[in-house]
């Protein structure tokens, strides 16, 4: 149910062995199978994309497997293995993957973590040539990585940039965490990254040594799900890996003892940008139980509890003057550590004891007095509908996120059960549920060690640990909560069904259009992509591009005006009506509208557009819910000046606007001064009568879509403005060959150094547009193999390509990246020796389809989706361009060619309109001329 390990089914010719048996029944539709060496494999046919498959190559080895004197080498390990094998050299791995249509990094990628490391590809192509090329390379990663000492010295650098980019305080909040939790030396055992010094004095033999000891079969489990025939996936999988052998003898796991926890402790962390935190974590041993029916009785039970417990911390935040700004409950088992259950709250910065104290009363309360009958049913219903989606969806969902949920299992050590057996195993166990069983599960979950709390704050934590002591000893009020009844739903009847008064049909993207009486417009498209599923998005008024110009906002609060819930009944209790249903209600802002968005089935559609309805026609607007948004940016701009990410995102989107005060971040005292009649203000316009464009897609007739929409949105009686296209009026700033400085209070050696030209907008030129994109990726590429293969300054340089549809003369082509201060010079000149023969020859044809056509592919397959429909077609009524950059995008990219790309380059990558950006540590100064 919870999908967790392996399996027992008959295997093929394969070999005799099978994987653990338990009597929950395996996934029919998959074939297991283990090879005489050791090594699974599970197979799954899966036609969602169409023509496509994912890979993924599991070894059981993680940082838990390193001695003292190996701490990175497992994460190391996993850099070398695309660094060069038997059969593919150093730096081909990448390319043959995109010879397959994956892209690099988000269609192969690789991680490591603290039991396991796992090789990812999604390929578009799934015929027997493109399977065999697949096998063979992880067959190569597996045991035949070349590990060449220049190839190393390359890397290492790579991987210290990567360590660099993660050493930020967020990680060292985390990391104190483990450590008085669990002890310093099993928090080092958790963190893959390892230590900078053994990273930096790290030899091809001592990686080497690790790889052959650890890359074994019997270590090993290969995922292949996707469009091919198991038959002949099957075939080659025991042609690649049958004559696999370990190169050496297995190397037993260092022995991890926890550190001695009587509890409870207290414990301060205080860093520049850290995130105001407090954290209760109890520790009991770990329980290696498998997974049969009678655990999934008892997980579900576990789960229902910690689900009433993050319903009452979510009620707490949501109340006058709470005492956090969020706050949730976890269980997690640590790797064959220790069994841990968690209690965090995100709070404003000085808040750290207010905020344990009233996690801990909440911990307190319900240990002691227990669940309440009516807690229980509105856990189990929400529950419910997680099953019933998943079983409705079990032959649509994707390939992809099929192989990561049989990961999550085999990491697990569970069965990989079937979405339908999940639903009817949930069935039968919510059966057993009772108040009695939930309440055993929680005092389970308390009754660990402890527990080990940790207050994090930006600034010393008041009071410091006398001040936590005495929260947690606080004295809890003996008064159990009394049953709260399900309110009734108070919009269900908005009056008679609205008339239509147009209706037509875009047959070539198969789209319904439909016009009603009060001006509301809608855009219908059904689909099969993913069984069960409805999206929906409301948009409506203008937008960024309608706030004022000639002054800050307070748009940064606009989310309270979801949370804010309705006039007749709020967030909370919107939760229980909707506990037995699919929904959603979140907002956003963007530069053309303001929109409301959900997901859900067909069978609550009515019920989804009754919530978003009515969100539009009587939002409830409460204080408190602005006072958190309030509270919630407050922190975030007390922790941005603590790294060089955080002082970049202050800056900027307003930066490539040139300053525009609708992009602006606004100050700490902007914040403190505004109210919720500010924000109220900015959207009361576009509710009271600006236009109202709604988009239906996925799993729905539009009959049924009509009907739905006619006795809700249809139905309001105020006449909503026409809508007319937008037309925008961005700038970038001017250019500038001397960088624009900022500075940081973060780590010493990290910086980010940022580049953009200007461009034009996707109106201008389709085509032209399209072609920068095409430029953006072979930029990627060979930036990639410039400043991380081939002189590691940095793990992931980010190029983007933005244009934008509504200002014509609007966009822009841009590098940014992390990289030590010293080398911010390096950086532009490798930029400058990347970008100078894109702009003196064409690239090669089988340069162009390498970075063009992986990102052809993935739109081709983002096109398979409801959510590439939504995004696209929300604002299509009124702006009817949208139509035609859908139909255009595929055939517009594919018919960009050599010379196309080649007069981009020297067109606009021209370093007179370049503007420059870089984030810098406190007290750094940079060499004269250093970054022109």
């Amino acid at each position: 149910m919870t999908c967790a390990l392996v399996v027992a089914v008959p295997l093929t010719a394969a070999g005799a062995a099978q994987w653990p048996q338990t009597d929950v029944r395996p996934d029919p539709s998959i074939v297991f199978g283990q090879l005489p060496n050791g090594m699974r494999y599970l197979i799954r046919h899966n036609a969602s994309p169409a023509g496509g498959i994912s890979l993924r190559l599991r070894i059981a080895t993680g940082s838990l497997e390193e001695n003292d004197s190996d701490e990175g080498i497992a994460h190391f390990m996993e850099h070398m293995a695309f660094r060069g094998s038997k059969h593919f050299a150093d730096g081909e791995a990448f390319k043959t993957l995109e010879g397959l249509g994956a892209s690099r990094g988000a269609d192969s990628n690789a991680f490591t973590s603290s039991d396991h490391t796992v090789f990812m590809f999604d390929v578009a192509k799934s015929d027997p040539a493109a399977v065999d090329t697949g096998m063979t390379l992880l067959r190569d990663m597996a045991s035949e990585a070349t590990i060449d000492p220049k190839a190393v010295d390359t890397e290492r650098e790579a991987v210290l940039a990567e360590g660099r980019q993660d050493d930020v305080a967020a990680f060292h909040a985390y990391k104190a965490d483990l450590t008085a939790t669990l002890g310093a030396r099993v928090a080092d055992a958790l963190l893959p990254i390892g230590k900078t010094d053994v990273v930096q004095n790290a030899t091809a033999q001592q990686i080497r040594a690790f790889y052959e000891s650890h890359y074994r079969p019997e270590n090993a489990t290969l995922l292949v799900v996707g469009d091919v025939d198991p038959k002949v996936a099957e075939a080659k999988i025991i042609a690649r890996f049958s004559d696999w052998r370990a190169a050496a003898p297995a190397v037993p796991a260092p022995v991890h003892k926890l550190a001695a926890l009587a509890g409870p402790t207290f414990t301060t962390f205080t860093e520049p940008g850290a995130s105001s935190s407090v954290d209760m974590t109890w520790v009991a041993p770990y329980e290696d139980n498998p997974d049969t029916v009678a655990q999934e009785y008892r997980d579900l039970a576990r789960d229902v509890a910690l689900t009433i417990l993050n319903l009452r911390l979510q009620k707490l935040s949501h109340a006058e003057n709470p005492p956090f700004l969020s706050a949730s409950a976890v269980y997690k088992k640590v790797n064959g550590i220790a069994d841990m259950t968690d209690v965090a709250a995100s709070c404003v910065p000085g808040k750290n004891a207010e905020a344990l104290r009233a996690i801990h009363a909440a911990t307190i309360e319900i240990v002691r007095d227990g669940v309440r009958a009516d807690e229980l049913s509105e856990a189990v219903a929400s529950t419910r509908v997680f099953f019933e989606r998943e079983a409705a969806d079990a032959d649509t969902m994707t390939s992809a996120k099929l192989a990561q949920d049989y990961l999550e299992v085999v990491d697990d050590d569970g069965v990989i059960s079937s979405p339908q057996d999940n639903l009817a195993l949930f069935e039968k166990a919510a059966k057993t549920l009772s108040v009695a069983s939930v309440n055993a599960e929680l005092h389970a979950l308390f009754a660990g060690r402890g527990p080990s709390v940790l207050a994090v704050d930006g600034a010393p934590v008041e009071g410091g640990t006398a001040a936590l002591a005495a929260a947690f000893a606080a004295p809890v009020v003996a008064d159990a909560a009394p049953a709260e009844r399900v309110p009734a739903w108070p919009y269900a009847n908005f009056g008679r069904p609205g008339k239509i008064v147009a209706q037509s049909r875009v047959a070539d993207l198969d789209l319904t259009r439909v016009t009603f009486a009060n001006g509301v417009r809608a855009t219908i498209k059904p689909t099969k992509f993913s069984v069960g599923q409805v999206m929906v998005a409301v948009s409506f008024g203008s937008g960024r591009m309608g706030l004022p110009k000639d002054r800050k906002t307070a748009a940064w609060a606009l989310g309270a005006f979801g949370s804010g819930g309705l006039g007749k009944i709020d967030v909370d209790d919107i939760k229980k009506v909707f506990a037995a249903k699919s929904w959603g209600a979140a907002f956003s802002l963007d530069d053309d509208s303001f929109a409301l968005s959900g997901a859900t089935r067909p069978e609550d559609f009515a019920s989804e557009m009754q919530l978003l309805t009515a969100y539009l026609s009587d939002p409830g607007w409460r204080p408190r819910a602005f006072e958190r948004a309030q509270a919630g940016m407050l922190s975030a701009l007390s922790q941005a000046g603590g790294m060089p990410a955080g002082v970049y995102a202050l800056h900027a989107s307003a930066l490539a606007h040139n300053d525009d005060s609708r992009w602006q971040v606004p100050s700490p005292d902007e914040v403190r001064a505004a109210r919720v009649d500010d924000a109220k203000a900015l959207l009361q316009a576009a509710l009271d009568n600006g236009p109202v464009e709604v988009t239906v897609v996925g799993d729905i007739s539009v009959a049924d879509a009509v009907k739905g929409l006619q006795a809700t949105l249809g139905v309001l009686p105020r006449h909503f403005a026409v809508p007319s296209q937008a037309s925008g009026d961005e700038q970038l700033p001017p250019p500038r060959a001397t960088p624009l400085s900022f500075t940081h209070q973060g780590g010493k050696d990290q910086a980010i150094a940022y580049i953009a030209w200007p461009t034009l907008g996707i109106e201008s030129d389709a085509h032209q547009a399209r072609t920068l994109k095409v430029l953006q990726l072979i930029m990627s590429r060979r930036l990639f193999d410039e400043l991380r293969t081939q002189d590691g300054m940095t793990y992931t340089p980010n190029i983007s390509s933005t244009n934008s549809l509504l200002t014509p003369g609007y966009g822009y082509l841009s590098v940014a990246t992390e990289v030590p201060p010293a080398k911010v010079p390096d950086f532009y000149a490798a930029i400058d020796r990347s970008i100078a023969p894109l702009k003196e020859k064409e690239v090669s044809l089988d340069e162009l389809q390498r970075a063009r056509d992986p990102h052809v592919e993935d739109v081709v397959h983002d096109q398979q989706t409801n959510a590439y429909w939504l995004g696209v077609l929300k604002h299509s009524q009124t702006d009817p361009r949208w139509l035609d950059l859908i139909r255009t995008t595929v055939p517009d990219l594919k018919a960009v060619t050599t010379a196309d790309v080649l007069h981009a380059a020297q067109t606009y990558l021209t370093s007179q309109k370049a503007w420059k950006m870089v984030v810098l540590p406190e007290g750094f100064v940079m060499p004269a001329g250093g970054a022109e």
